[in-house]
């Protein structure tokens, strides 16, 4: 460390650095009038303590004789002096930096000390941090197209396994995080978990995390080839707009809900679903489709166009007369003739049977019609989800714990699988339902709602953190017929639930999310 004469002794000639050496003797002199030290003396002193006093330097050597130093490209002359002092008796010293994201050059930072640490450290390993568990692959192109222009460095080729746009999907069958591209109809759930959490807690981390997942589906608002825009835009960049009043998510929202409407047909009164399988199927639609109808029913109330909502009741009242069996159970898929509007097939994909109660689909319906009330405040959408939830509730094959088995008629019952997702789902509809109802009916759908919470939060369903390539949930069932995402966690399943223990927060507990 220079003193203030010797720094300008040095300087001596050079205007600029002999006015700092000015201010550096006044800044000094004021320090010692007022008997304090700064966080540069800190260690400038210390040196000094360790230098000049022999039994201090073997009491410190001896008492810390492992050294660790984090952000190392960013030590100065004086941390480097400080931290090889300690390390001299033992020299076990590990540090972590990189040389090419050195930014405090303007307060001290030598830059060199990283480079050399091999010369002034002989007998070093470097150990080289290569992979990216943080950027998609464009980003670290662009880091790597920029840090190779740099000319002090250590050669180095970062990577990572996640492809731009990429999103949590669930569990391979190699153990694995298995991702998916925002055209795949899951896409939306995990930045809508992202959004529940941030509204639960308020935490800015969680905030840039949302937006910056919400942001890798915004091109689906120009799909028109599936109807699960709802459930990719609607979850993400709904959530997005209610908490943030971003106006740009609201443009998201608004061509997605066009882009969907695009898959309406007046003749059938319905919105199709899917394009494959025409072979089997002429206009197929499924029960899940009535979860997009939220975004529709948006759009119509944030526009000046009517057809939205049109579209959506149209869609809502041809399925609540043509999906439903006399006892509200519903079918899977139904295939419409694109003539005459009428249904030419009733059909299952993810059931068991044509004509057997597949538990996920029954939730859909629960709680799009619930939602459908809640949208147009219509008695007749409010009656066909009391009366769906009836079935549900009632039925002799829902456990006791409430969580439904993949299948109400799977023929192995009690051994078969249960599905998180169907309960995660059930759990926020029945929430909701209990809001529209009164008397004995409504306690009974919050008290099933409580009990797949409970279940859901047990051992047996709920992920212990770090576990569960970190999903909340374990045992959904994706497509047990087509042997697809069996006894895994689903990350609808964990967006359900985790919308479920929102509701219970906010509409039942009456709680402040925060």
């Amino acid at each position: 460390m220079l003193e203030p004469k010797a720094y300008q002794v040095k300087y001596n000639g050079d205007f600029r650095k002999e006015k700092i050496g000015e201010v550096y003797e006044l800044y000094q002199k004021k320090l010692k009038e007022n008997n304090a030290l700064d966080f540069d003396d800190i260690i400038n002193y210390t040196i000094k303590i360790l230098t000049e006093n022999p039994d201090v330097l073997e009491y410190y050597t001896e008492k810390f004789k492992y050294v660790l130093v984090d952000e190392y490209q960013d030590t100065n002359k004086a941390q480097f002096m400080l931290v090889s002092i300690l390390a001299s008796k033992y020299g076990n010293i590990t540090v972590v930096g990189d040389n090419d994201q050195g930014i405090y050059s303007f307060r001290g930072a030598d830059i060199t000390n990283i480079l050399n640490f091999e010369k002034d450290f002989p007998g070093s390993k470097i150990v080289k941090l290569e992979q990216n568990y943080r950027c998609t692959g464009n980003i670290l192109k662009a880091a790597n197209a920029v840090i190779k222009n740099n000319e002090n460095k250590y050669d180095k080729k970062l990577w990572t396994e996640n492809e731009e746009g990429k999103l949590p999907r669930t569990i391979g069958k190699d153990g694995k995080l298995m991702t998916s591209k925002s055209n795949w109809w899951t896409s939306g759930f995990f930045p809508g978990v992202l959004w529940y959490l941030y509204e639960v807690n308020g935490n800015d981390s969680l905030k840039m995390y949302a937006e910056n997942y919400t942001k890798r589906i915004e091109n689906q608002k120009y799909t028109t080839d599936n109807h699960d825009v709802g459930f990719m835009l609607y979850c993400s960049f709904g959530n997005g707009l209610r908490l943030t009043g971003n106006d740009d998510y609201r443009k998201t929202l608004l061509q997605g809900s066009e882009s969907l409407s695009t898959r309406f047909r007046p003749q059938v009164g319905c919105i199709r679903s899917w394009d494959w399988n025409q072979k089997v199927w002429e206009y197929p639609v499924i029960i899940d489709n009535l979860m997009n109808l939220e975004m529709l029913m948006w759009a119509s109330k944030n526009s000046d166009n009517p057809k939205f909502e049109e579209i959506a009741k149209s869609h809502a009242d041809v399925t609540m007369k043509y999906h439903f069996r006399s006892d509200y159970s519903s079918y899977h898929v139904i295939s419409y003739d694109t003539i005459s509007g009428l249904p030419e097939k009733k059909n299952t994909c993810q059931g068991y049977a044509h004509e057997s109660c597949w538990a996920r689909g029954q939730g859909w319906a629960l709680y799009g019609y619930t939602m459908m009330y809640r949208e147009t405040g219509q008695e007749k959408y409010l009656r066909h989800a009391i009366n769906v939830a009836k079935f549900i509730i009632n039925h002799p094959r829902l456990p006791e714990d409430k969580i439904p088995y993949w299948d109400f008629d799977a023929p192995n019952i009690p051994n078969e699988l249960r599905d998180a997702s169907a309960g995660a789902l059930m759990a926020s509809a029945f929430i909701e339902l209990s809001l529209y109802t009164e008397g004995d009916f409504s306690k009974q759908c919050l008290s099933v709602a409580e009990t797949q919470l409970k279940t859901l939060s047990s051992p047996e369903y709920l992920a212990e953190p770090g576990t569960n390539c970190n999903f909340i949930l374990k045992h959904s069932v994706g497509n047990n017929p087509g042997k697809a995402e069996v006894d895994v966690p689903l990350t609808y399943a964990d967006y359900y639930y985790v919308e479920a223990l929102v509701r219970y927060k906010r509409d039942i507990l009456k709680e402040k999310l925060n």
